[in-house]
């Protein structure tokens, strides 16, 4: 599959490459191409990453092997996949947000002391709250794959905390 989509992406930006290479500006064509390419690599590569999205949970949880643990995402979203769909996305919009918000309150700390420590100081913010961020972004994929396994395999709350 992923070979599949590589080639098509590489099949894709050779025939796009070609009107630039032979008239040397963009014209129509190559733009359409460019456009139907997109749209034919990116429900591939959206399948794709919404369906193995719960791998690293499968993995740290259920102790699968790699092998294992993209069937088990696989099985475990392909019934919900479009409420999978949904929830990663908006996980990505709080995440993007928040990163953002983080970087906007760090630009203060650049004016502090000279040039250097400022920007140190604003970097040091920014590495601590990423990474507070990425935690909670990793606990709310987590959370997801709870849900999607109490649902596949019909747990009270009482067999998912054992």
């Amino acid at each position: 599959m992923f070979i599949a989509i590589a080639a098509i992406l590489g099949a894709g930006l050779t025939i796009w490459l070609i009107p630039f290479v032979v008239v040397g500006t963009p014209n129509a064509a190559s733009a359409l191409v460019a456009l139907v390419l997109l749209v034919a690599v990116a429900a591939p590569a959206i399948w794709l990453s919404v369906s193995f999205s719960m791998v690293t949970s499968v993995v740290a949880i259920e102790k699968r092997t790699p092998v294992a643990a993209l069937r088990r995402s696989l099985a475990l979203v392909r019934p919900r996949w479009w409420a999978s769909l949904g929830y990663l996305l908006l996980v990505g919009l709080i995440g993007s947000i928040a990163a953002q918000l983080i970087q906007v309150l760090a630009i203060p700390l650049t004016v502090v002391g000279d040039a250097t420590s400022g920007f140190t100081l604003a970097s040091l913010f920014g590495v601590v709250f990423q990474g507070i961020l990425i935690a909670g972004i990793a606990a709310m994929y987590t959370r997801w794959y709870v849900d999607l396994r109490a649902r596949s395999e019909d747990l009270s709350s009482e067999e998912l905390q054992a």
